[in-house]
């Protein structure tokens, strides 16, 4: 059973985007840091309040949905962008 703590889950969404920037292979740019970080900000707020039945947030599964399409199909910012 899974057991709500913003806390906790604060911490695995921002590991996740983390390992979705490893993943993108991020050319430290300033306007594709920016584009992805406005991108994650805006899909954050969107599924703010959507758990999914376990109970987990929403966001782990498009998170994780982008990061296994960037680390293993090879998509690029523009694909994470508009996910």
């Amino acid at each position: 059973m899974y057991t709500h703590d913003p806390e906790i889950e604060k911490k695995e969404i921002i590991k996740r985007y983390r390992n979705l920037l490893i993943a993108l292979h991020v050319h430290k740019t300033p306007k594709s840091r920016q584009l992805i970080r406005k991108a994650f900000n805006m899909a954050v707020e969107a599924h703010k309040d959507i758990r999914r039945k376990t109970g987990e947030p929403y966001i782990y599964h498009p998170l994780d949905v982008a990061r296994i399409a960037a680390g293993e199909i090879g998509l690029g910012i523009t694909s994470f962008i508009h996910w």
